[in-house]
Order: structure tokens, then C-alpha cells, then sequence
């Protein structure tokens, strides 16, 4: 299974308990949204649209606790590089897109674990 597939169905049972939808209950929401009885056979478009509907409905998803841990670098370079990051992890060519995993992506490519820079925060210039 996708990581990306994996996390929507573990925001999706989430969403169920803090709704406090049963198996039935969400059966029918996805019956009557999707022609669907099961989120296997959702698109993962599907399964995001699931997620917006349960915000829609009150859920509300808490942050992560590595979202928490590490604050996000900002700057135009820093989103930039965070942007084509993301990018790289919705093509399936990364397996993690924490900021934590960027960081450590940011200080190989400025010099490994030695000498490179510690957090995105001080990436600037040619480094960037």
C-alpha cells in the first residue's frame, strides 16, 4: 500500500471514531458519495474527497507530533524547497515528506553529516 493511501485511511478511521460513526453508518456515507461499500475501491481523490466531507461533518485533524517538533523554515527559498519536496513525495519518488526528512535531505547535499547544515532554516544562497 502507498504511504500516501495508508495515512488517508488512518485520517478516514480517525475521522469515524471522533464522528462516532459504526461500520454501517459509514458504509452508507460511502455508498450514498461514492457508489462505494468499501474504501478499497475509492481513487485516492475519492478518499481525500472522504476526508474533506468528515471536516465538513466536524472532524477536525490534530497536527502530527513530528509536524509539532520541528518548525517549518521560512523564506522563499526554504518553500521552495519544500514545495519541490512535496512535489518529489506525491510522485512516489520519496518515501517521507516530513520537514524532519527535508533537513536531512538539506544537510547531505550541503555536506553530509559532518559538515553539512543542520536545519533548512540556515540554507541560504548556493547552498539553497
Amino acid at each position: 500500500m502507498q504511504p500516501r493511501r495508508h495515512a488517508l485511511y488512518a485520517k478516514i478511521e480517525i475521522a469515524r471514531k471522533e464522528l462516532g460513526l459504526d461500520d454501517a453508518d459509514f458504509r452508507a456515507v460511502m455508498e450514498t458519495r461514492f457508489g462505494a461499500r468499501s474504501r478499497k475501491e475509492l481513487s485516492d481523490a475519492q478518499l481525500v474527497e472522504l476526508v474533506e466531507h468528515f471536516k465538513a461533518c466536524g472532524f477536525k485533524p490534530r497536527k502530527s507530533a513530528e509536524k509539532r517538533g520541528r518548525p517549518l523554515a521560512a523564506g522563499r527559498e526554504q518553500a521552495k524547497m519544500r514545495a519541490l519536496w512535496l512535489s518529489l513525495w506525491h510522485l512516489g519518488e520519496i518515501p517521507d515528506a516530513s520537514e524532519e526528512a527535508l533537513a536531512g535531505f538539506a544537510r547531505r547535499v550541503t555536506g553530509g553529516a559532518g559538515g553539512g547544515i543542520e536545519a533548512l532554516h540556515w540554507v541560504k544562497g548556493d547552498d539553497a
